[in-house]
């Protein structure tokens, strides 16, 4: 369902590996899930690649890239040292974008790489710097490896002056043309979701494949994935539709909350082996003090509906992380910012109604 892995060190061969696999990069990790909780709902990550073999730009796009080259020039660069993200202008572009940033923002490029560490696993991540003259007006980043070009994040100038030139999709031909020039088989750009939204840009190139979560194998084209039935994330949905429809049935009272922490009971650390697993929590009583003190959750590696009394672990004043999130997150009626730990299981059982029999 979910994994993660922090690399002492990573070739650019096990990089590819690890991309074909499904999996991304955050931080200083490589991470890869079926289900997310983003958008106020749990989704399913989609991840997409170009077969480069086979790949060419769109008339328009051609167009664009022919235009844009004639008006700006870009560099493309290895980055050397942790300190190649800390110039104010490189920062000053990424701040500009985390109003579009969903959950977690980190404050600065040196973060978003590399989390708390100095040093990273990561020796093979490239910038591409786009110009007006002397002025920096869009960035790209990108990770290399043997056969594959992983996509890690553009920032642009937001301004009127620069609206119209879609500069956000001249760093993804840049990076593109950049891969075919060196013979690379596979531009990554990350996921988009099983629903529109806001990662839906990186559409505007065709012929992707999808990887299919089922058969762990890369399907194409793209379209099919809505034809997916058994992807974890549908019977998620079903299995909470199912909750919520007893419920209401029993006259069961009931808060739905989302819980973005729940990521953190798959972590191989024994010090999560307690912690609340599940990504909606249906909150049936709260303690004196506000937090949920009983719950309903679906446990989708039990494939079982566990009722279970919680208790909190971490508040999320304790761990001052709130004005970290991003606005939607912070919606207190949608999601748990604080961290919770089991206190005792009730009942797993494979109906609502059992769980109170």
């Amino acid at each position: 369902m979910i994994s993660s892995y922090t690399p002492r060190s990573l070739s650019p061969a096990r990089l590819d590996k690890y991309l074909a696999g499904g999996w991304f990069r955050s931080t200083e990790m490589m991470y890869r899930s079926e289900v997310i909780c983003l958008d106020e709902d749990i989704v399913a990550p989609v991840n997409i690649r170009l077969n480069l073999s086979d790949f060419s730009f769109s008339k328009n796009q051609r167009k664009l890239f022919s235009r844009h080259k004639r008006h700006f020039h870009f560099e493309i660069s290895l980055i050397e040292s942790s300190f190649d993200y800390m110039d104010e202008r490189s920062n000053e572009l990424y701040r500009l974008h985390t109003e579009k940033f969903k959950g977690y923002i980190h404050d600065n490029l040196f973060q978003f790489f590399n989390g708390v560490n100095m040093e990273t696993a990561f020796n093979m991540t490239h910038r591409v710097a786009v110009y007006d003259g002397e002025k920096l007006i869009g960035l790209s980043f990108f990770d290399l490896g043997e056969k594959g070009l992983a996509s890690l994040l553009s920032v642009y100038d937001l301004s009127e002056e620069y609206k119209s030139y879609s500069l956000g999709l001249f760093t993804m031909l840049l990076e593109v043309e950049f891969a075919q020039e060196n013979n690379l088989r596979f531009y990554y750009p990350g996921y988009v979701l099983d629903k529109p939204s806001a990662f839906d840009y990186k559409l505007r190139l065709q012929g992707y494949l999808y990887y299919d979560w089922t058969n762990k194998r890369w399907k194409k084209p793209l379209e099919k994935y809505k034809e997916e039935k058994s992807w974890l994330v549908n019977d998620i949905r079903e299995q909470h539709n199912a909750i919520e429809r007893a419920l209401d049935r029993m006259d069961i009272s009931y808060h739905k909350m989302l819980y973005p922490y729940y990521s953190f009971a798959f972590m191989e650390n024994p010090i999560f082996n307690d912690l609340v697993q599940g990504m909606v929590l249906y909150v049936l009583e709260k303690d004196e003090e506000g937090y949920p003190s009983e719950i309903i959750e679906y446990n989708p590696r039990k494939k079982k509906l566990v009722r279970s009394k919680i208790t909190v672990l971490y508040s999320a004043e304790e761990m001052g992380q709130l004005d970290r999130f991003s606005k939607d997150f912070l919606n207190l009626d949608v999601y748990l910012h604080d961290i919770y730990i089991y206190e005792q299981i009730i009942a797993e059982e494979l109906t609502v109604k059992n769980l109170f029999e």
